[in-house]
């Protein structure tokens, strides 16, 4: 068999009939991750974030086809907690001074995420001695995590659901003899905050509860004042509750009262999203508790005040 050879002017009719067909070579362009040429409209999957039930113009991003987001991944990285005190602190103290007998237990401890304090204080006077004193505990901390991309840009969105969540309560008593001379008071509160994206958040503000028990050698009756009262429920922004309602009453003799105060955070405190913003969670608590007692003439008095708070972003 003899194999022919095209000549020159059939290989030249043959460039001419394939220019007029447009099926020349063309040099093919490779495009990197995210980018695209300079008339390509800006591509979606730089700034992503989608919520929950919501429908963006293009869909889902993590579906377009248009968006290659680049090679890595998220994680998270807790920030270290500040603490105060650093390790939980239980002291129990019994003492006597000029013929008065003092006794107080105070408690103190924080986490990364969580507070409480409590002061339980007593005295009793002996041969008509008189004595007072004021007993204070705080506990505190700050916490949080964030969330970054390791890798190369642009960051790939991924489903983000966060929550605020917390709760604590708070609790005072107070009790004094029908005695001149006698008074006992006990003070708490506390507060705290929780950041992070949309409604992800929580802010616990002016929580407190204070009360006073004192007798009156006037009228010979104990004097009563402060949250002792009945309960009743309370409504913020971010938190639901109820609290002993403020007044003021008397009795005849010996008097004693209690107050609480207790909250959780609302179950709407979320955030859902398909994103690819990176995420900061922060929040900061603290709890205070204070007790002041007085005592006379062979009185007796005692006061207690505690506080319990915990608040992060889950």
């Amino acid at each position: 068999m003899t194999r022919r050879i095209p000549s020159p002017t059939w290989q030249l009719l043959s460039i001419a009939l394939c220019v007029a067909l447009g099926l020349t070579a063309r040099p093919t362009m490779v495009l990197a991750q995210g980018g695209g040429s300079s008339a390509d409209p800006p591509l979606p999957c730089e700034s992503i974030e989608l919520l929950c039930g919501a429908h963006g113009p293009r869909g889902d991003p993590a579906e377009d086809p248009n968006c290659e987001c680049g090679l890595g991944e998220w994680v998270r990285i807790d920030t270290p907690p500040d603490l105060d005190p650093e390790i939980p602190v239980n002291m129990r103290i019994a003492r006597s001074a000029d013929f008065v007998d003092w006794k107080l237990q105070c408690t103190r401890r924080a986490t990364a995420s969580l507070v409480s304090v409590e002061v339980d204080a007593s005295a009793v006077s002996h041969f008509g001695a008189t004595g007072s004193d004021t007993t204070k505990a705080k506990a505190s901390c700050s916490g949080g995590w964030r969330e970054l991309w390791r890798g190369t840009l642009p960051a790939c969105p991924r489903r983000v659901s966060l929550a605020a969540i917390g709760s604590g309560s708070l609790s005072i008593a107070a009790s004094c003899a029908a005695e001149p001379g006698c008074t006992a008071s006990a003070a708490t509160s506390a507060s705290g905050s929780a950041s992070s994206r949309g409604d992800a958040s929580a802010s616990i503000d002016g929580l407190h509860l204070d009360g006073t028990v004192g007798f009156q050698e006037s009228s010979h009756s104990t004097e009563l004042s402060g949250n002792f009262g009945a309960t009743v429920d309370f409504i913020a922004p971010s938190i639901d509750g109820s609290l002993s309602s403020e007044r003021r009453w008397s009795v005849k003799g010996d008097g004693s009262a209690t107050g609480t105060l207790s909250y959780t955070v609302k179950p709407n405190r979320t955030y859902c999203a398909l994103t690819n913003l990176p995420i900061h969670a922060h929040w900061d608590l603290s709890a205070v508790a204070t007790t002041a007692l007085s005592v006379d003439r062979g009185g007796t008095a005692a006061a207690t005040a505690g506080a319990t708070m915990l608040l992060r972003i889950q």
